[in-house]
C-alpha cells in the first residue's frame, strides 16, 4: 500500500526536479498553439457585416471534454448586439473546437481574444 501511494504522489514529492514540472503542465508555446488554432477556427466561421468596424471583443465559452461548445458569453465587446450575435454563432459553428496536442493544455472554459482587422 504504501508503494502504490509513493507512485502516486511521486509527481508532487519531485516538484523541485524540472522534469516533473513540465510533465504534467502546459508549456506557454502549447498554450498558445491550442488558443491561435481555436481562434483561425472562429475568425473562419465569422462572416462580420459589411462596414463593420474592427474593434477588440473578449469571448469566453464552455466547451466539453470532446471540444463541442456548450455555452458562449462575453466578457468584453464593443460591438453592438447584432455584431455580438454574428460572433457568438461563430463560436457555436466552429464547434467542436480543435483539440490542443498536449492534452495538458485543455482548458475547459476559455477565455479568446478576438480582433478581426478590415
Amino acid at each position: 500500500m504504501t508503494t502504490l501511494l509513493t507512485l502516486l504522489l511521486l509527481p508532487y514529492l519531485a516538484a523541485d526536479d524540472d522534469q516533473s514540472k513540465t510533465l504534467y503542465s502546459c508549456p506557454a508555446a502549447d498554450m498558445e498553439a491550442y488558443v491561435t488554432v481555436i481562434k483561425q477556427s472562429i475568425l473562419a466561421s465569422w462572416q462580420p457585416s459589411r462596414g463593420a468596424e474592427a474593434r477588440k471583443c473578449v469571448v469566453v465559452f464552455t466547451q466539453s471534454f470532446r471540444g463541442e461548445v456548450l455555452n458562449v458569453s462575453f466578457e468584453e465587446c464593443a460591438h453592438e448586439a447584432s455584431v455580438r450575435s454574428t460572433i457568438e454563432n461563430a463560436v457555436y459553428v466552429s464547434s467542436p473546437m480543435p483539440l490542443p496536442v498536449n492534452t495538458h493544455c485543455f482548458e475547459r472554459t476559455l477565455k479568446i481574444n478576438l480582433y478581426r482587422p478590415q
